[in-house]
């Protein structure tokens, strides 16, 4: 496969565990998967060239994961629900980020 297409579904698939992990309960091996799929999304998804806007995209989503709380509007087990999926973008994300800003801190060390 692909190193273009193993990404793109560690991607995909990282962000069905992360939705799943809401309604069914597989802890702690759905922090493991989300994890090791955030790892190679970051490993293989993003260039060089990307690494600036995506880790601030991933800072973002951080900071803006807080604020998923004020949806309780929607009902307490809807906010739950969203909070949960929302937090578990950010493990995958933030994963991913790791290895991104290893790459770029690498390549800084290199010049």
């Amino acid at each position: 496969m692909a190193k273009a297409q193993t990404g793109k579904w560690a991607l995909l698939l990282g962000l069905a565990v992360a939705v799943i992990a809401a309604f069914v309960q597989f802890a702690p091996w759905d922090g493991v998967l989300l994890l090791v799929l955030g790892l190679v999304v970051g490993a293989m998804n993003v260039g060089d060239k990307d690494a600036t806007a995506f880790l601030v995209a991933v800072l973002g989503l951080a900071l803006g994961a807080g604020a998923i709380g004020a949806v309780s509007i929607l009902g307490a087990q809807v906010a739950g629900w969203v909070t949960v999926i929302v937090n578990n973008v950010v493990a995958l994300a933030g994963a991913a980020a790791l290895v991104v800003a290893a790459k770029a801190a690498y390549a800084l060390a290199k010049e």
